[in-house]
């Protein structure tokens, strides 16, 4: 029963454990050691997750989210639950009335530091004496966390017209979560009418999370507390506790006359603090402070970054990747580097599943400057190693030796990231790669077509390069090992959802043994690849096209021309034609440039000839 429809259940029964609140269902989320929220399980059956066909299982809370259509944890905003924001029942109650989504991750926090759950100084509309946070150095509590979307948090917002909502961070909060992450910041809401103290002037509070499973009467102990202190609250109780919070529902005046009370009898505090964190939010005591959400990937955890590893930052999109996944680095850290390619992988601490998974990026020098090691890594590569936003990597320079001369001509080469998975029984011990459609076409090849394999680095440091034949793989031979993939590391064919936590997948190459370990990549299992057409085979391959042209071309001249020099002339200019047709050939296939429009420029100029003439300016 949610605390709207009973007032005397109020704040509501919280759950026992971290949760994601499904609809009007709650499953148990677990959490993963050092890991970011996307990497925590979710214990889901066959109705959980529509289209799954396990019967019982654990899944990645980012991929349950996925499944359902919803916010991924990235993008969603932490906001300490004080009070029944806590109840399930309380929170589907008012996603459902307000017409959003009531998909809500919960978790149960291990320590939330400097803030108790005291009670504010009104009574709400339903007839409870409601919650707040208050600010208290020291204070320890176990709170939830909630993770609203932020059309969710507009309706929690609208569902709180009572409260400010402020952001906190340390020193004024610290939230430590089961998995040992540190919150770098978590909103909360704060009564706009101050906070209830007790005779000696200290917050009242009412017990945490934790606690308040064991005591359903909370809010009955709270009423008789308050109201005793008063005669004239005192005669309220007359007919009993469930009488007074229907009187208090149905009585505007009723509720006016408890706050009047309250400030007669010098019972309500408020905290300076937090009149400063309410200004800074843009509120004061006619407007409710509603700051733009901050999400959680916006702002990287607080614990310190190991020693020689770097957190994980979302790369920017103002730059060209000529066909690369890249690390974007501080100029000095690129210096120290000394390299222009780095293998990543996951910093190993704590349960990390997917440890020794390594991936190859080229590392581009930028002018990033902030106080922490922060590296700026694409998606391609922190899905290649389940990596999240936020944790922390270990980058290792490598040198790929590739011959550059003809990139002026042909132009750099196009890669795509791939997923080892171990060879089908056709290909095994034969000395060819197997990858869907779509990879062969962005790298501008054909089915039986040369690619070269870039896989990890030698004791040299230098990134082994396999040159091999790649083929089109058909559906029956990728249906029959979907059909058999699944589990962490420890399984024959693993997935990435079970042990990356990485949904969908990059795409997949069938190796045979031989291959990965020329390859460097010995028995690691989901170890990933770089892929890129193979010039050299290109270019073989575009002479024996045209090479027929050419001979009829040239006995043509022969035929036509008996001038001996005019002739060479001719077979220099057919050459050269023949040539440069090879070349851009090439170039459109084997490299992807964004042409960006230059309409803009051309209108800007428009205008100012127009300018000059007098006229009016074209519109763009």
């Amino acid at each position: 029963m949610a605390p709207t429809a009973d007032p005397l259940s109020y704040p509501g029964i919280p759950p026992r454990h971290s949760t994601l609140l499904l609809g009007n269902a709650v499953l148990r989320m677990h959490e993963r050691s050092r890991r970011r929220l996307q990497q925590w399980r979710v214990e889901v059956d066959e109705h959980s997750v529509p289209g799954e066909q396990r019967t019982v299982d654990m899944l990645p809370l980012n991929y349950v989210l996925l499944r359902h259509n919803q916010t991924p944890m990235g993008a969603r905003v932490p906001v300490l639950a004080v009070g029944s924001n806590a109840s399930p029942a309380q929170m589907w109650g008012k996603f459902s009335r307000a017409g959003v989504s009531p998909v809500l991750p919960m978790v149960l926090a291990a320590e939330v530091h400097g803030v108790k759950a005291g009670i504010s100084a009104h009574v709400s509309r339903p007839g409870y004496l409601p919650t707040t946070a208050v600010l208290e150095p020291g204070a320890t509590h176990r709170l939830f966390v909630l993770w609203p979307d932020p059309t969710q948090l507009a309706a929690l917002d609208e569902s709180e017209p009572n409260y400010h909502r402020v952001l906190l961070s340390e020193p004024d909060l610290k939230v430590v979560l089961p998995s040992g992450e540190n919150l770098s910041h978590c909103y909360a809401y704060v009564s706009r009418h101050g906070n209830l103290t007790d005779d000696g002037g200290r917050p009242l509070t009412i017990p945490d999370a934790v606690e308040i499973r064991e005591d359903t009467d909370t809010q009955e102990k709270l009423l008789k507390s308050v109201f005793t202190r008063d005669p004239v609250l005192a005669g309220l109780l007359g007919e009993g506790v469930r009488a007074l919070t229907e009187k208090l529902a149905g009585d505007p005046e009723l509720r006016d006359l408890v706050l009047r009370t309250y400030r007669r009898r010098d019972w309500v505090q408020r905290s300076p603090r937090q009149d400063e964190l309410v200004t800074a939010a843009g509120g004061d005591q006619h407007t409710l402070a509603r700051p733009a959400p901050v999400t959680y990937d916006e702002r990287v955890p607080l614990h310190r970054v190991p020693d020689g590893a770097f957190r994980v930052r979302e790369s920017a999109n103002d730059f060209g990747r000529h066909g690369q996944a890249v690390v974007r680095v501080a100029a000095a850290v690129g210096d120290r580097l000394g390299t222009t390619h780095v293998l990543v992988s996951l910093k190993p601490i704590g349960d990390v599943s997917g440890a020794g998974i390594r991936t190859l990026g080229k590392v581009i020098r930028t002018d990033l400057t902030t106080g922490e090691p922060h590296v700026e890594i694409d998606q391609v590569l922190r899905n290649s190693i389940g990596a999240e936003v936020g944790e922390d990597v270990v980058l290792t320079p490598v040198t790929v030796a590739r011959r550059t001369r003809a990139d002026r001509l042909v132009g750099k080469p196009n890669y795509v990231t791939c997923r080892v998975q171990a060879a089908d029984l056709t290909t095994v011990e034969r000395e060819v790669c197997l990858v869907d459609a779509l990879t062969l076409s962005l790298l501008g090849m054909e089915s039986g077509d040369e690619v070269v394999i870039e896989g990890w680095a030698d004791p040299r440091d230098v990134v082994t390069e396999v040159r091999i034949k790649a083929f089109q793989t058909t559906d029956t031979i990728q249906q029959r090992r979907e059909s058999l993939h699944g589990g962490d590391l420890s399984c024959r064919f693993p997935s990435a959802l079970d042990a990356l936590a990485v949904s969908p997948d990059l795409p997949w190459i069938f190796l045979d043994r031989s291959t990965r370990t020329a390859l460097g990549l010995g028995e690691q299992k989901l170890a990933t690849v770089r892929l890129r057409a193979s010039r050299r085979f290109q270019l073989r391959k575009e002479i024996r096209e045209t090479l027929l042209l050419i001979g009829l071309a040239f006995f043509g001249l022969v035929s036509i021309l008996d001038d001996p020099v005019a002739q060479i002339t001719g077979l220099v200019a057919l050459t050269a034609f023949v040539a440069t047709v090879v070349v851009t050939r090439m170039r459109g296939r084997l490299t992807q440039e964004i042409r960006r429009s230059r309409n803009r420029r051309s209108v800007a100029g428009r205008g100012r000839r127009a300018f000059r003439r007098g006229q009016p300016a074209p519109r763009a």
